[in-house]
């Protein structure tokens, strides 16, 4: 799930950024490349939509959307409180 992640998330920032992202590592850190304010808000919508998650208010942080790594783990953080959720309830 990961590798699909992770090549959502690539596509939907070069489409934004207008670069290779496919160059980019996934540790290096987006906002140095260009992501602004309003693509992290884009691709928070993209990935809410996408997954059919919501990032609570603490989920987003720019730390947690600084790599793409971050994002990953983050997305894993969202659906394990979903699963949990959804076993209590």
């Amino acid at each position: 799930m990961n590798v699909e992640i992770r090549e959502i998330i690539k596509e939907a920032l070069g489409s934004m950024l207008f670069i290779d992202i496919y160059e980019i590592n996934d540790d290096y850190d987006l906002f140095l490349i260009g992501i602004d304010s309003l693509n992290l808000v884009q691709l928070i919508f993209a990935l809410e939509e996408k997954y059919e998650i919501v990032f609570d208010e603490d989920m987003i942080d720019v730390d947690r959307f600084k790599t793409i790594n971050e994002i990953i783990k983050t997305i894993s953080v969202v659906k394990e409180r979903i699963n949990v959720q959804n076993n209590i309830g």
